[in-house]
């Protein structure tokens, strides 16, 4: 049985690569999965999907990424199932705007344990079962993995502390297992996204009513051409996809420019100073 997890998979970036994957198992030319086993904290929102999408194609896990018991749950779907995992999408995160000194202890724990954590968990529970070989990487059917990060782990930045590296962990991580797995078919890519036309604003500030603005708005991608192109991304096997012009020229800037120089425009940029 070949199937492909999805985190996030409830709202924003990660509902658009669900919706993108079940499109897609009526093509004759796409990979197809068995099962996708979708991930997320809300029940109601997945198993509306379900019924929407696919009851007998989504298979539902409500869990809490950023509670460790919410991995022995899927250790033992994996370990009952055997099944062959084709593509791993981790895309559950969590983010909060403000100065450190002003979040909650609560608030940096969530955010280290769901972006960083849970998404190197996550890597180790699923590749004992992408069945490794040294047979062709760029076959459609080889296994990928996709981690959703973020442009903001370019540099540190000021008011979005914890969150920023919390990203350049992933960065890092993703990279290195890339890297680590050159001599198997499969393959993991990092998608390095700006702002997304997504829930996450509001989340991060608590306010019902947030949006972008000033020159922020001008960046805004959709999400759904952002899962368009990170499943592009994968399949080609590329390592790294930073998405969108202006995100291709701050990772060029954050390379050559000094780092306290980067800081202070960000910091302007945000109005966090």
């Amino acid at each position: 049985m070949m199937i492909a997890i999805v985190t996030g998979a409830s709202s924003g970036i990660g509902e658009q690569i669900l919706r993108l994957l079940v499109r897609e198992q009526t093509s004759q030319v796409a990979v197809h999965y068995d099962q996708i086993w979708v991930i997320a904290r809300n029940r109601d929102r997945l198993e509306g999907l379900r019924r929407e999408l696919g009851p007998d194609l989504l298979t539902v896990f409500a869990l809490d990424l950023s509670d460790p018991n919410s991995f022995d749950v899927i250790s033992s779907a994996l370990s009952g199932e055997n099944p062959s995992v084709g593509l791993l999408v981790n895309c559950a995160g969590i983010g909060r705007i403000g100065r450190f000194i002003h979040q909650s202890p609560g608030d940096q724990r969530a955010m280290v344990a769901l972006n960083c954590s849970a998404a190197a968990q996550l890597c180790s529970l699923c590749l004992p079962f992408m069945r490794i070989s040294k047979r062709n990487p760029d076959a459609p059917d080889a296994p990928r993995i996709i981690n959703i990060a973020s442009s903001a782990g370019f540099l540190p930045q000021p008011g979005f502390a914890t969150y920023a590296a919390s990203k350049a962990f992933l960065i890092h991580f993703s990279r290195a297992l890339s890297a680590e797995l050159i001599h198997t078919d499969i393959r993991c890519t990092v998608v390095c996204p700006g702002p997304v036309s997504t829930d996450f604003l509001v989340h991060a500030t608590g306010k019902p009513s947030a949006s972008f603005s000033g020159i922020k708005r001008l960046f805004v991608a959709r999400a759904d051409k952002l899962a368009e192109k990170s499943i592009r991304a994968a399949r080609k096997g590329k390592a790294m996809l930073v998405y969108g012009f202006s995100q291709k020229a701050l990772h060029v800037a954050a390379k050559i420019l000094p780092t306290r120089w980067m800081m202070f425009f960000a910091t302007r940029l945000s109005g966090s100073d």
